[in-house]
């Protein structure tokens, strides 16, 4: 079988279109609106809800899907999604390495929770807000264990960035 080369324009043309895609596909589930969905986002939020925010708020969002209203005021639900796509690795597994790696801030994780935080002051609604990762590679198990554990648990966001020894719960913090 012949290797295709995935880097540069080719394996970021990919990329593309799965989040024209993925808009596309959520664009055509307004026409039916069975599950509620009255409006969506691409690159963010809609403008009224971004006003007022810090511009990286919303680095994380690629795709928001309001339901139930076409505002954070008016919805009843918002999912704020971040959608990652691999050609060349498919298989690369989610782990929480991965989900924290970067600069402080910048990570897939912690952009994703800074537009969470970000959406949840908007609206008393908002409370049902989730923030969710799309992608085509699988989640690591470590991950969702960890997940569920944090979940149960109030977690303290320390003030440095965790060693990598730490906990797995306080490096998603």
């Amino acid at each position: 079988m012949k290797w295709i080369d995935f880097r540069g324009a080719r394996g970021s043309n990919t990329g593309d279109d799965f989040h024209e895609l993925w808009a596309t596909r959520q664009a055509i589930r307004l026409l039916s609106n069975e599950d509620g969905l009255e409006a969506i986002a691409v690159e963010g939020l809609i403008a009224s809800d971004e006003a007022g925010a810090p511009p990286d708020t919303w680095d994380g969002v690629d795709c928001t899907l309001y339901f139930g209203g076409r505002d954070a005021i008016e919805a009843d639900h918002i999912r704020i999604e971040q959608l990652k796509y691999s050609a060349a690795y498919p298989n690369k597994s989610w782990t929480i390495a991965r989900l924290v790696a970067g600069r402080r801030g910048q990570s897939v994780i912690a952009r994703l929770a800074k537009a969470w935080k970000g959406l949840t002051t908007l609206g008393s609604k908002t409370s049902s807000a989730r923030a969710v990762l799309i992608s085509n590679q699988p989640v690591d198990e470590d991950v969702l264990s960890v997940m569920q554990r944090a979940t149960a648990s109030s977690l303290k966001v320390p003030k440095r960035k965790p060693t990598a020894t730490a906990a797995p719960e306080v490096r998603l913090a």
